[in-house]
């Protein structure tokens, strides 16, 4: 299969300024570009008036966590050009399963109809070669997804058993195909030999000065790749710019980036907004304490101080009545006058599957997504991509190479996908155009995955793993 993409203004992903030039794809990668006005191809897309980039890659999706991936749902990230999408994050992923239970993602989708037939890395990354996928798919180990199976009270301390089969199930999947292992909010003390390692967010104590020494001891501990995440969540105030200056200014042995949401409103599912020891048990157990008035009570005055004009509501892929919404307008359907109760109402009606779409501000979003130790991620945003593109490639913020880069070769060289991220002869062709800001064409992997704004039903993802060397990712066929 070959593929022809003429006249347009190629944005090659090295920080390059664009040029024009035709691109020609054999197979799954890109073998010639320039003025190819002699070539023929199976198939031709005329480029006229749109920049061609690499495909976007999203530092932190959210398609695992509400099992979209094993839906066959991750098909939306094509609408905003991402081809390579990176899971596993705040410590939770879709494998290793020790045993085969997806209890924790029951708070952010419906777990009944999973059919979960893997219990190692090198399992799922079968399952999901077979499945095909949209998009290429990367994934973290989660920490907190071990530790849960192993010690299912979070408040006990491991013994010293557990504690080690832990560390040998995470080391196992390193090698097994995983990028690396994310770390959540309560465990910050996990080392690994290779790959990356990822923090969430700022611990409530100690704030980011406590946040930025774990980063580099992490950092400098075997040279590791350290991605901290949520950083830059609306909730922490000046901590996120405190920690990502600190990040900075200083220097480290490995390397260490912020994964940020450019989104104006970025998702914060309901199960943050329930303080952990409120939070015991599964979901049904948690809504059956609801009809305590004295929990409920507890319950929201916990909850931080929000707009419910201005705040959201997002839902899973699966269950999309309330998406569009506001919280206000949620609160007048069920007749709640305070904003507290109608977050109550919401978990009530969704499960706790919804989420809720956070303003941020965007001063120090700004600043954070220009940032060069910044990555982009969605967090599960359906317009974060959109939002950066669009301000990119109108003239705000960075330079249009410099923010395509940051997007594509930059976050392809942190988690090693090795021979993506850039516009080059050889590399997988994995391609967007955008014109006015807007996602015209997406192809993955050498085949047309997007065209005109409608997908094309073609599935040629792939699971990326790390290479032989180590620490880097490649996305042949395994």
């Amino acid at each position: 299969m070959t593929l022809l993409i003429k006249n347009g203004l190629v944005v090659d992903g090295t920080g390059s300024e664009p040029a024009r030039a035709d691109v020609f794809v054999s197979g799954e990668r890109i073998s010639a570009i320039g003025n190819l006005s002699g070539k023929r191809a199976d198939e031709v897309i005329d480029a006229q008036g749109m920049y061609v980039t690499p495909g976007f890659i999203d530092a932190h999706s959210e398609i695992d966590h509400r099992l979209e991936v094993l839906r066959g749902l991750e098909h939306t990230c094509l609408e905003e050009g991402v081809t390579t999408a990176i899971g596993g994050h705040d410590g939770m992923s879709l494998a290793p399963l020790l045993y085969g239970d997806l209890a924790l993602f029951a708070w952010q989708t419906h777990i009944a109809r999973a059919n979960v037939n893997w219990h190692t890395m090198k399992e799922f990354k079968t399952v999901l070669q077979r499945k095909k996928l949209a998009v290429n798919f990367g994934t973290l180990a989660g920490y907190d997804t071990v530790r849960s199976a192993l010690a299912h009270d979070k408040a006990r301390k491991m013994t010293k058993n557990e504690s080690h089969v832990l560390r040998a199930v995470l080391e196992r999947s390193v090698k097994d195909g995983a990028l690396g292992v994310s770390l959540g909010k309560e465990e910050q003390t996990m080392r690994v030999a290779r790959g990356i390692v990822e923090i969430t967010e700022p611990a409530s104590e100690g704030g980011a000065s406590w946040m930025a020494q774990e980063v580099f001891r992490h950092a400098k501990e075997k040279n590791a790749r350290v991605l901290v995440s949520g950083a830059t969540s609306p909730f922490h105030g000046d901590e996120s710019e405190k920690l990502i200056s600190f990040i900075e200014k200083s220097s480290a042995k490995g390397e260490v980036r912020v994964s940020v949401c450019p989104a104006r409103s970025i998702p914060v599912p309901l199960i943050e907004f329930i303080p952990e020891e409120m939070r015991a048990g599964e979901p049904r157990t948690v809504r059956l304490k609801f009809r305590d008035a004295q929990f409920r009570t507890k319950l929201a005055k916990s909850f931080p101080v929000l707009d419910p004009k201005e705040t959201g509501i997002s839902h899973d892929a699966q269950h999309t009545s309330l998406h569009g919404a506001t919280l206000k307008e949620f609160m007048k359907w069920h007749g709640v006058a305070d904003y507290r109760e109608g977050i109550i109402k919401l978990m009530e009606a969704s499960d706790f599957h919804a989420a809720l779409l956070v303003p941020q501000e965007r001063a120090r979003v700004a600043r954070a997504v220009n940032s060069p130790k910044s990555l982009i991620g969605s967090y599960g945003s359906r317009s974060a991509f959109g939002e950066y593109i669009a301000s990119a490639f109108g003239g705000d913020g960075a330079s249009l190479a410099q923010a395509v880069k940051k997007i594509t070769s930059e976050a392809a060289e942190f988690f090693g996908t090795k021979e993506r991220g850039a516009l080059k002869e050889k590399y997988f062709a994995d391609l967007v155009g955008v014109k006015d800001g807007r996602v015209q064409f997406t192809a993955v992997n050498g085949r047309v995955a997007l065209k005109e704004g409608e997908c094309t039903g073609i599935k040629t993802g792939k699971f990326l793993i790390p290479s032989a060397e180590g620490g880097s990712a490649s996305g042949g066929n395994y």
